[in-house]
């Protein structure tokens, strides 16, 4: 076991291959002590049934990253700023874990789910093109026109592919 900020430092120069594991339950900081393990390597009798390492339970740790992904993570990072600090190293570490994606730059705070859901749903709405005032919706509440390539109107048809209520009505 070593710490995180140990194994994220060597990331450039190469990890031994398999699975970062750390432990679950607690803030990762850079003395977290942490473990690179290859199941692959490990006899059968020391995996359990999910294929995970047996000491790994024992100790409490979880499987966060690949080792190859690490290298790639730290690489982006590297990008980042100049010199590479512990901190980026840290954060561009967390944020790929929490987000599966590489930190565009240090500080970035992504938006919420909800924010980024209503903008998905706006941008799906926006996509859906105009409505067609000489074919109507085939709803049979409706007044509006259907869009080009269906039989509803941009709301219902925004509702019939997302499975739930239409926030827009322009």
């Amino acid at each position: 076991m070593e710490p995180l900020i140990q194994i994220l430092k060597r990331a450039p120069n190469g990890l031994a291959q398999g699975w970062l594991y750390l432990p679950a339950k607690q803030p990762w900081q850079p003395d977290t002590l942490g473990q690179i393990i290859d199941v692959d390597t490990l006899p059968d009798d020391q995996i359990d049934e999910d294929e995970e390492p047996l000491i790994a339970a024992e100790l409490g740790l979880v499987a966060t990253l690949e080792s190859a992904m690490i290298e790639s993570i730290v690489a982006s990072a590297s990008q980042l700023a100049e010199p590479l600090t512990d901190e980026l190293l840290l954060e561009s570490f967390q944020y790929y874990y929490d987000y599966d994606a590489f930190l565009p730059y240090s500080g970035y705070q992504p938006p919420s789910l909800e924010t980024w859901q209503q903008q998905r749903d706006r941008d799906f709405y926006d996509c859906l093109g105009q409505e067609r005032i000489d074919q109507p919706c085939k709803n049979s509440t409706c007044q509006r026109g259907a869009i080009e390539g269906s039989v509803f109107c941009k709301v219902h048809h925004f509702e019939m592919i997302q499975h739930k209520p239409c926030p827009f009505s322009d």
